[in-house]
């Protein structure tokens, strides 16, 4: 039994003070928006993700 695994691409956006994220095709690599971005604050630099990698 395969299971295919979903990749997101997480980024900041300084100048716009939010995230976005990206769905990352399988195949091709490509990225795909996934909803409207996220507010962060003022300014973000850098991301920390904490979680499980199942």
């Amino acid at each position: 039994m395969s299971r295919k695994c979903t990749r997101f691409a997480y980024v900041t956006n300084t100048n716009g003070d939010n995230i976005s994220t990206y769905s990352i095709h399988q195949t091709t690599g490509a990225l795909t928006p996934q909803g409207p971005n996220v507010p962060a604050g003022e300014g973000p630099y850098h991301i920390v993700i904490f979680g499980s990698l199942l």
